[in-house]
């Protein structure tokens, strides 16, 4: 089993253990072939790690961590066109795989032929690109182990996962993904051209 697979059980298992509904919201992953079929003509390849979350669940009804929700493959690919065309300038090789709806931020795994593809946030009112993660995996590995370090809580009210304590997040999140490392895959601009 892969890291990112390990960590997104590590995840469910936690969801499944306090939030049954959140952990019952997951859709069933699809096939290699499924996906292969679905994505089509895009015109990047998808990573091994993109491939692995969607053979792992394909979406989630309610936010997993921080307000963010897994897309569907189907809402992926959607929301990738309707990036693609307001970034007309931009030859985008990135594919969004989590989005806050509230912040209208949106995570996308950058899928290009690189060493390391990191994960960058977007948001539709203020297009500025942020390196959030090195990673998928260390994306997922940063949020499992804030989940086990009970960094998150359910909001009833607003219905979604919330981050309660920031500063140890942050610390977790540097774990895995170390601020100079973050730092340098912004500075190399591997991301939207």
């Amino acid at each position: 089993m892969s890291s990112l697979t390990e960590g997104l059980n590590r995840i469910l298992i936690w969801l499944d253990e306090h939030y049954t509904d959140i952990a019952s919201s997951l859709s069933p992953g699809l096939s290699y072939g499924e996906i292969t079929k679905k994505i089509g003509d895009l015109p990047f390849k998808l990573s091994r790690e993109v491939y692995e979350i969607f053979q792992w669940r394909n979406g989630s009804n309610n936010s997993i961590f921080g307000g963010a929700s897994l897309f569907s493959l189907n809402g992926s690919l959607t929301l990738y066109q309707d990036f693609k065309d307001y970034f007309l300038d931009s030859d985008i090789k990135a594919f969004p795989i989590f989005a806050n709806e509230d912040s209208a931020e949106y995570y996308f795994a950058v899928c290009e032929t690189l060493e390391e593809l990191p994960i960058i946030t977007i948001g539709f009112d203020e297009p500025e690109i942020i390196v959030k993660y090195t990673s998928l995996t260390n994306m997922i590995l940063s949020i499992a182990e804030a989940y086990e370090s009970k960094v998150f809580i359910h909001n009833e009210r607003y219905g979604y996962i919330k981050i309660i304590n920031p500063n140890l997040f942050q610390s977790i999140r540097y774990k895995y993904n170390p601020k100079n490392k973050v730092d340098l895959l912004y500075e190399k601009q591997l991301i939207i051209r």
